[in-house]
Order: C-alpha cells, then structure tokens, then sequence
C-alpha cells in the first residue's frame, strides 16, 4: 500500500465529506421524513434491545429515548436543544476519528480495535 496515497485519502475523504455536508447544515426542514424515521427507530431500537456494547457518546441516549418517549415523530427536535441550543447531530466524533486510520497503519488489528473504542 502506498502510504502517502492513504494519506492523502484519508485526509481529502475528510475534507470533502465536510465541505459537501455545509450545504446541509442549519437546514429547518428534512424532506426525506419516512426514511429519517425509519433509521432513528432502527438505531435507537437496536440500542434499547442492548446498547451497551455500541459506546454511544453521554448524550446519545438520552436522544435515543426522548425520540422513542415521542415515537420518533421529529427526530431532530430534541438533539434541536441540546448544547444550549446550539444543538447536535452526532456527526462530529464521525468527522474526528478518521485520523485513527493512519495510526492503524502501525499497530496490529487487535491494538487498532482497542484504540478505536470510546471507553
């Protein structure tokens, strides 16, 4: 594998992932309601059967169970308030851990697996 090339991937994976994804944020309204709905109670349901082996971040849960509290009518809504208002998607440990990776390139499967779970 050519290193520098992985690199580069990883970084401009990143990059443009999140220079794409600017045209969505702050966006009032979501068109795609049914699939939207469809997911959240897929994951938030699979969390509830178990979630303790997933390492949701601390306030994942309380998300997962105000929207099955509200039967996922809005998704959105509760995260909405979160932070002071500023609200939170979820997306920024996604945005963040790409990095870990490169640091895979040098450890054995075992240690990459160990390294990557939020204890």
């Amino acid at each position: 594998m050519d290193v520098r090339n992985f690199v580069r991937g990883v970084i401009s994976g990143g990059l443009i992932g999140d220079c794409y994804g600017y045209i969505y944020e702050d966006r009032p309204v979501v068109k795609f309601d049914v699939p939207l709905k469809l997911i959240t109670d897929t994951l938030s349901g699979d969390y509830f059967k178990d979630g303790s082996h997933r390492y949701y971040g601390g306030t994942v849960p309380s998300v997962f169970r105000e929207n099955a509290r509200t039967n996922y009518e809005n998704p959105f809504s509760y995260a909405a308030t979160l932070f002071k208002g500023s609200g939170s998607y979820g997306n920024g440990g996604a945005m963040r851990v790409s990095p870990l990776a490169l640091y895979g390139l040098k450890v054995s499967e075992i240690e990459f697996d160990v390294s990557s779970i939020d204890k």
